[in-house]
C-alpha cells in the first residue's frame, strides 16, 4: 500500500491534491489532521531515542551478545 503525505494550508476551505495515477478511478480515503505547529496548539511529538540511556549499565554492555545463551545455560543447569 502506498501512502501520500502532504501538508497544505486550506484556502477558503479548499485543499487541492493531485493523486498518483495508480489511484485514478479508485476509491481512496482521506484523513485530515492538524499539523504540529505552535499557532494551532498542537505540540510535535517528543523523540524517545536516548531517553533510557541513564539506566544503561556500561559494565553489562560487553555481555549482551552472550546474554541469551547464558540465560538458557542457567535454566538447563537448574533442571
Amino acid at each position: 500500500m502506498m501512502q501520500v503525505h502532504t501538508v497544505q494550508v486550506g484556502e477558503s476551505g479548499r485543499v487541492f491534491l493531485q493523486l498518483p495515477q495508480r489511484y485514478w478511478g479508485k476509491s481512496v480515503d482521506f484523513y485530515i489532521f492538524p499539523s504540529p505547529s505552535p499557532e494551532n496548539g498542537v505540540k510535535p511529538k517528543k523523540q524517545l531515542r536516548g531517553r533510557l540511556r541513564k539506566y544503561a549499565d556500561p559494565g553489562l554492555m560487553n555481555r549482551e551478545e552472550s546474554a541469551w545463551m547464558d540465560a538458557v545455560r542457567d535454566v538447563d543447569d537448574n533442571n
